[in-house]
Order: C-alpha cells, then structure tokens, then sequence
C-alpha cells in the first residue's frame, strides 16, 4: 500500500472515530455537522498552504492536530447553541442565524486569542525562524477557517 493510502485511510478511521464520540454526546444530526467541518477546515488549510509557502510536514501536521480540537470546540458550541434555539420552536433558518449569531463572539475571540499567541513566531530571526514560521502560518489559517 502507498504512503497516500495509508494516510486516507487513517484519516477516515479518524474522522469516524470522532463522528461516534460526538454521537455518542449530541444528536446525530448535529454529530454529523461538526464531523463535517473537519475536513472542510483541511481542505481550505491545504489549499491556501501553498500560496504561503508552507509544505505538508511534520510540523505542519503537528499544528492540523493542535487547531483540529479548537476547531471541532467551536463547531460543537455553535451546533449546541442552533439545536438549543430550534427546540425552542424557531425555523432551522432562525435558529441557525440567532445561535451562530449569540456566539460569533465568543468564538472569534478566541480565535484571535489563538493567533495571537502564535503570529510572533513569524517574526524569530535566523534558522529557527524560518523553520518555526510553519507554526503560526498553520495554526492562523486552519484556525480562521
């Protein structure tokens, strides 16, 4: 088997594996929405990791994982808070639109907490920082996806 199987391969187990843990504590529909936004938020990262010169390697991955569970936090506060507005009675439209709303808050500040920590990195002079720059350009833009 290929390098590139063996990593899809993996990568699903994963996701499936996170998909039953959520399920196991949300409902289904919601499970299946925040699982959804793991590799929506990849993909987007690997598609602007190459206008910023940044390669898929091992410090790379290292952040995917480390922004992996801010990512799956916010989606799973933001889902809680849809689901708790439609059983209250609002259309799935108005409760996606109050409870992304109630939240957007909270949630990009502590984003931008999050980039915060790591855009100094971008600035370390020398090898080490042309080597630790992968870092805050990962976590910034898997973040803010």
């Amino acid at each position: 088997r290929s390098r590139l199987h063996t990593l899809v391969n993996d990568g699903v187990q994963g996701l499936l594996l996170v998909f039953i843990n959520l399920a196991l504590f949300l409902q289904m529909r919601l499970a299946l929405w925040v699982t959804f936004s793991i590799p929506m938020s990849l993909l987007g990262t690997l598609w602007v990791m190459p206008g910023l010169d940044v390669s898929l390697n091992l410090l790379s991955l290292f952040c995917f994982i480390m922004v992996l569970g801010i990512v799956v936090d916010d989606a799973t506060v933001i889902a809680e808070s849809v689901y708790q507005k439609k059983e209250k009675g609002l259309s799935g439209l108005a409760a996606s639109i109050e409870g992304a709303t109630e939240l957007a808050k909270p949630v990009v500040f502590g984003v931008l907490v999050t980039c915060c920590a790591f855009l100094p990195m971008l600035w370390l002079p020398g090898v080490t920082g042309k080597i630790m720059r992968t870092f805050p350009l990962t976590v910034v833009v898997e973040s803010e996806r």
